[in-house]
């Protein structure tokens, strides 16, 4: 969401930034009082600007007008905002830096992220079902764990900078690139911290303000976020259990984009995989761009359940120059922070420069971990895999029982289930979850055009506990959303988890 800069604060707008408001204690109005406050010291909303009218914000926000005016009370009381009778509700100056336009191209990347939000800013009184990272996991195998303090020590008597990353790791890597049908050398891999800044990287190094960039219709918000930072102009093709539409993708590679990003083995967030079909014919079609930039994102490959994904796109004839990314971050944990792009060496020496330029390398000891849990070998993987298909189970039986008007397609591996809402803003049931002690992220983020209004995503990666406790939850916050009376009469609602 781009920054307020005009007289009159939307409601809409406002309620979406204020998505996670009753996250806290104390009086519900004090909170959204607060909440406000945040945004006005930010800058996000301008000194000047009118706030929507009581009525209004109630509505979006699905709580009583006495709330929003003990919220505009209070900010008054603290000389936020004035209060005009028979005109409105203002806010005062606030002495804040007015941010360059690169300043400001980069937070309105940010700020649609609630994903985000949550990572930076945990809620202390809410189950988080927002981001997609395994939680409650049984641990790392004691055996790489003891090992690694000797390698580490071993490691401390040398330098510690190595930008493309461990060669022992780029190895390992290669070797698993090879394994899975595409020939690989060491050379031809760079170790990143984590996917996101292998992503960051092709962006930095290829992406520039008014670049056409075509992703999926639905695709990885980190990516989104990363494309709307560089300046580019996202252009979409449909996606669904087959992949990314192939027609749709020849026919914008006739207007000659500059990068293409797609999920064909295991998509975000549909847990869907593009079959050996659609690659061989999405290989032979990319092989006549040779200036277009590929990314085959690879981040949750390993996380399938039944069956393993086709060999990478990278493998077929006329793909030899797709960039592959991905991360150990999905499968084994989030805080290991070890990712990596696969690709030509010739980019990969480009990539390995401007990662020096950025941190010099990534974590010696995460590397080195890294690799011995990658000599684990696929039981390790295997158990890991077996974990999330059951948490994905229960959630999925979980829903049936309690809100069988949801539907979904049981996914083909990845860590979320996508629902389809049968009526109503799946924006408007995040608020309403919010107060029932659950923190969800409506769908739209996960669509550049900020489409898909009425589905949710829901990650299966917490404990069959935790996922049952959400879901009952969920289903008495779907009760009262056809409702369309306020949410919170009482001032004093505390969220209890």
């Amino acid at each position: 969401m781009a920054k307020v800069l005009v007289s009159q604060v939307d409601a809409v707008w406002l309620a979406e930034r204020l998505h996670d408001w009753p996250d806290g204690s104390g009086p519900m109005y004090q909170r959204l009082a607060q909440a406000i406050e945040r945004l006005v010291q930010a800058g996000e909303v301008q000194g000047g600007a009118r706030l929507p009218a009581e009525r209004l914000l109630s509505t979006e926000l699905k709580v009583s007008r006495t709330t929003v005016a003990g919220a505009y009370e209070l900010l008054a009381d603290r000389r936020l905002v004035t209060r005009r009778h028979g005109s409105g509700t203002y806010v005062e100056s606030v002495r804040t830096e007015t941010p360059p336009p690169r300043e400001s191209v980069l937070m309105r990347s940010l700020e649609r992220n609630e994903i985000f939000d949550g990572l930076l800013d945990p809620p202390r009184e809410l189950l988080d079902m927002r981001s997609a990272v395994i939680h409650d996991s049984p641990g790392l195998p004691q055996r790489a764990l003891d090992a690694v303090g000797a390698d580490v020590a071993r490691a401390a008597s040398l330098q510690g900078y190595v930008p493309a990353g461990l060669p022992a790791l780029r190895a390992a890597i290669a070797a698993r690139y090879t394994a899975l049908g595409l020939p690989t050398e060491p050379g031809e891999v760079l170790v990143t911290s984590g996917a996101q800044q292998a992503l960051a990287l092709i962006a930095m190094l290829h992406v520039r303000p008014d670049d056409e960039v075509v992703t999926e219709a639905l695709t990885h918000t980190g990516a989104i976020d990363l494309f709307v930072a560089s300046g580019a102009r996202l252009r979409t093709v449909p996606v669904g259990q087959q992949g990314a539409d192939v027609d749709a993708i020849e026919r914008v590679l006739t207007e000659r984009p500059r990068l293409l990003y797609l999920i064909p083995s295991i998509h975000n967030p549909l847990g869907s995989v593009m079959p050996a079909r659609e690659r061989r014919r999405l290989a032979s079609l990319l092989d006549e761009h040779p200036d277009l930039v590929v990314i085959a994102d690879d981040t949750l490959a390993d996380t399938y359940r039944d069956r393993r994904p086709p060999p990478p796109l990278g493998s077929y004839p006329g793909a030899h120059r797709v960039l592959h990314t991905g991360s150990l971050s999905k499968l084994i944990w989030g805080g290991l922070r070890v990712g990596w792009v696969r690709g030509p060496v010739p980019e990969i020496r480009r990539l390995a420069r401007l990662k020096a330029l950025t941190d010099l390398g990534s974590s010696i000891p995460s590397q080195l971990l890294a690799i011995r849990l990658m000599e684990e070998g696929e039981d390790f993987a295997d158990d890991r895999r077996a974990m999330i298909a059951q948490r994905g189970r229960t959630l999925e039986r979980a829903l049936a029982h309690r809100l069988p008007s949801w539907t979904f397609d049981t996914p083909e591996g990845g860590l979320c289930l996508w629902i389809r809402l049968p009526g109503g803003s799946a924006r408007e049931l995040t608020m309403r979850a919010a107060r029932h002690g659950v923190a969800l992220a409506a769908g739209s983020i996960q669509s550049p055009q900020g489409h898909f209004s009425d589905h949710l995503r829901i990650p299966y990666s917490h404990s069959e506990l935790v996922l049952t406790r959400a879901v009952d939850r969920l289903a008495d916050a779907w009760e009262q959303h056809a409702d369309p009376s306020p949410i919170c009469e009482l001032e004093d609602l505390r969220v209890v988890v």
